[in-house]
């Protein structure tokens, strides 16, 4: 990609066990990477937790989508051998029992979409297709629900106005923050961090090309 005079980003927009909703971000900040930093990207959003601060609740274990964490002996006891990394279980805790290893998982994913970004020619585009979307990853194995509606097809020079976009159009055609209601994760999150280290705008006007 760093060699290329132009470049398409093309994403089929849905949703993602560990970061909620996959997009152009998402999409890049693993796809665009290698095995590596993909491997330390899951493993910074691990769990570390303060035995002190937690009160054995559970609801750390009843929303981790790896089902990598049990509670004994009155504490949450997360297995990192089974854990995603994907740090739901951090943001769900009522008492900030649980942090990540060195950064939440949407953080450094933002960061890696970023890296990516800066190495791409100034001439990359991007498309963001929001039909069939899915509650899962297209790389699963398997068919997953699907959260809501065709809408659209989305273009943009900017990674972080279409996935803006693409979220605003989803949750205003389905009435409810979908992703979150069905992944646990806020995709927000991945959004902002992307505009903070990559100074990109979220703001955006919508042109219907009528294609």
């Amino acid at each position: 990609m760093a060699e290329a005079k132009n470049l398409i980003v093309l994403t089929h927009v849905k949703g993602h066990e560990c970061a909620g909703f996959g997009g152009a971000i998402k999409n890049l900040g693993m796809g665009a990477l290698s095995a590596k930093s993909k491997s330390t990207i899951h493993s910074a959003g691990k769990p570390v937790l303060d035995p002190d601060l937690c009160i054995g609740c559970g609801i750390c274990a009843n929303a981790c989508p790896a089902k990598a964490i049990s509670i004994q002996d009155g504490k949450a006891n997360p297995d990192l051998n089974l854990c995603y990394g994907c740090s739901i279980c951090q943001l769900v805790c009522p008492q900030q029992a649980l942090q990540p290893q060195s950064k939440y998982f949407d953080e450094a994913l933002a960061m890696g979409a970023v890296a990516a970004i800066k190495l791409m020619p100034k001439s990359t585009f991007y498309i963001n297709v929001l039909k069939n979307i899915a509650k899962t990853c297209d790389c699963e194995n398997h068919a997953s629900p699907i959260l809501a509606k065709d809408i659209a097809t989305l273009f943009a020079d900017n990674a972080v106005i279409i996935d803006q976009a693409s979220i605003d159009l989803i949750n205003e055609k389905e009435g409810e923050d979908v992703f979150y209601q069905a992944n646990h994760k806020d995709p927000q999150l991945q959004i902002n961090y992307a505009a903070k280290h990559g100074q990109l705008s979220k703001e955006y006007e919508l042109e219907n090309l009528g294609i």
